[in-house]
């Protein structure tokens, strides 16, 4: 019997003793919880409960086997922080220690499909599809936590407006799918300036080589169908100059 560490059983009663046996907190057994004590023998006692007997030890010799259960783990999805509900039902949401569980697939979000499920995240490495029979979460209170690596449906696009005159950004800018980042050129008056940007009122990540046009946003989050805005800076010696662009995610969601 695997007793956690520092429990020491009683193995020995005489009949004037009063019987508690063992409860939960007496096992360690991955992935199994304590469920009750069963009793064996031919003469069982008449006050037996299940954990011990409620007066005296019976006269005959007991033999009693302990029962137990797998223990059931929740299962959690994420689409970056923010946990996904309603959209996962079971059995996906919970995992049954000794049963493969599979995870789920074709999920849409808004006019995103779920690439695949990751540990992390970052939704590096391999994706996840099941977790095995015998797996437990590092944390049996939280459960298992899983993250959507996300992209755009077939038939959704985004629309950028044009600009001229004073515009920063030279042209249209351009954002790929299987990559998740926007890219822009600044108009060579700014090549030498520090580029900045804002989406959405947030602060983004701008890479650009010095004296180079060409700049690239990596985004932490995948784009939502509606209405966005970029707001990108391009700051001098003497002044800074800025560009706000609003485009526009469409497409229908998921079947």
């Amino acid at each position: 019997m695997p007793w956690k560490e520092g429990f020491t059983p009683i193995y020995t009663f005489n009949s004037s003793m009063t019987v508690t046996l063992p409860d939960r907190d007496a096992f360690s057994i991955t992935g199994y919880k304590f469920d009750l004590w069963e009793n064996n023998s031919d003469e069982p006692a008449q006050d037996w409960n299940g954990s011990g007997w409620s007066a005296n030890m019976p006269i005959a010799d007991q033999t009693v086997t302990a029962v137990f259960k797998p223990k059931t783990y929740s299962i959690h999805y994420y689409n970056g922080n923010t946990e996904i509900t309603g959209q996962i039902t079971d059995p996906a949401v919970k995992h049954i220690y000794g049963i493969n569980t599979e995870l789920p697939q074709n999920v849409t979000i808004s006019s995103y499909t779920v690439q695949g499920w990751y540990s992390s995240t970052e939704c590096s490495g391999d994706a996840v599809t099941k977790i095995e029979a015998n797996q437990v979460p590092a944390d049996e209170t939280e459960g298992f936590m899983f993250y959507a690596k996300l992209a755009l449906q077939a038939g959704i696009s985004v629309t950028w407006p044009s600009y001229s005159g004073d515009a920063v950004i030279d042209g249209t800018p351009a954002y790929t799918q299987s990559t998740n980042i926007i890219t822009f050129n600044v108009k060579d008056t700014y090549i030498n300036a520090t580029i900045s940007a804002y989406l959405d009122a947030g602060s983004v990540s701008v890479t650009k080589s010095p004296g180079e046009k060409n700049c690239s946003i990596s985004l932490s989050n995948q784009l939502t169908a509606g209405y966005h805005q970029l707001l990108v800076l391009a700051e001098t010696e003497s002044v800074t100059y800025s560009q706000t662009t609003e485009f526009q995610v469409t497409g229908s969601a998921g079947n």
